[in-house]
């Protein structure tokens, strides 16, 4: 038996996609799924700093004062169904007397690689659908940040996947069922038992969380350099001196 790695991207507090008449304004990037392109929470600055907050590190450069939109993401890998999918060979039968370590084997089926996102606009962004002008700005800041969404897809559906099953360790241990050995002599079975479906959950995460956080941090900092935010924020405060003033003087 072996693993199934099975990518999932999960949008619980976004669950509608953009309306049509916004996505034909914004630029939803080559690639991307138009089921991924999801309509906003719209929040204030507070709201997104409580975002901020609740999402990992962002690189350095990342600064508040610049910030027109924001992808959250949490990554959480785990087993279809860890119980059925981890059988322990030895000892065959818990007793009060027996003893570790335990072995088990990975009896095969999937492995979710779950990815939740969240897409926040700042509340300053919101699209009148009475002005033209709002709607570019919406865009402005919404199609900076569906490159994030793309990345962020792209990373769990293609990059980790392959980087799984080029680990060694996981494609001998979920790939070929190799035995893996858990506990220590002076632990009883039982007692090895209970703490070991913790403790595969911690190896899942040492060997996928740890390169996703590195990769989606690096992608970030890619896509978040200073003179990206500055381009994008000249763009929406362009937009807005034309709002607020529609019919400029003429020059002298």
């Amino acid at each position: 038996m072996t693993v199934t790695y099975q990518p999932r991207i999960l949008w619980p507090q976004n669950p509608a996609r953009l309306p049509d008449n916004l996505a034909n304004a914004v630029t939803i990037p080559s690639g991307l799924s138009r089921e991924h392109v999801r309509a906003p929470m719209f929040v204030d600055a507070a709201g997104m700093m409580a975002a901020a907050q609740n999402d990992i590190q962002r690189p350095t450069g990342w600064t508040m004062g610049t910030t027109n939109g924001r992808v959250a993401r949490i990554f959480e890998p785990h087993f279809a169904n860890q119980a059925a999918q981890w059988r322990r060979v030895s000892p065959p039968q818990l007793s009060a007397g027996a003893h570790g370590p335990c072995t088990y084997r990975f009896t095969g089926g999937d492995l979710f690689l779950d990815l939740t996102l969240r897409i926040y606009i700042l509340n300053t962004c919101m699209p009148d659908p009475n002005e033209p002008l709002t709607i570019e700005i919406f865009a402005a800041a919404y199609s900076h940040e569906l490159l994030h969404v793309l990345d962020e897809v792209e990373i769990v559906c293609k990059w980790l996947t392959q980087q799984a099953h080029a680990d060694q360790d996981l494609a001998a241990t979920l790939g070929a069922s190799r035995p893996y050995v858990f506990g220590a002599g002076r632990q009883t079975a039982i007692e090895i038992e209970q703490n070991f479906p913790r403790h595969i959950q911690t190896y899942l995460r040492d060997h996928l969380h740890g390169p996703w956080v590195r990769e989606t941090n690096r992608r970030n900092g890619l896509r978040d350099t200073p003179d990206e935010y500055q381009r994008v924020d000249a763009r929406i405060q362009e937009l807005r001196a034309r709002l607020h003033n529609p019919h400029p003087a003429p020059a002298r």
